[in-house]
């Protein structure tokens, strides 16, 4: 009888264990999503990641491809002056030929 309560109150250890450690995962798991969220919206994908508001003020990609147009989306923020380059703490990241550091500013 003694070792089956040993062996009870050592199983309710683990599981306890197992549950911090699964919160944790948890934890870790929601962090990395608003990573991704972020970087995703840094590099102008965040129509894929978050739904944009149709009233929400943006920058869109426009291509001869009509199936490439629209797929990138930069979100503007309301209120608040956006800068516009290839330098990485800019609003609107871009990067390619001939895309200064800083190109504008909206």
């Amino acid at each position: 009888l003694l070792e089956i309560q040993a062996d009870v109150e050592y199983r309710q250890k683990e599981m306890e264990k197992w549950e911090a450690s699964l919160e944790q995962q948890r934890e870790a798991a929601r962090a990395r999503d608003t990573e991704r969220l972020k970087a995703l919206t840094q590099i102008g994908l965040a129509k894929r990641a978050m739904q944009v508001s149709p009233d929400t003020p943006r920058l869109l990609n426009i291509s001869d491809d009509p199936s490439l147009s629209g797929c990138l989306i930069f979100p503007i923020p309301k209120g608040k002056r956006t800068t516009i380059g290839s330098g990485r703490h800019r609003g609107v990241c871009l990067q390619g030929l001939n895309v200064r550091h800083f190109m504008c500013s909206i």
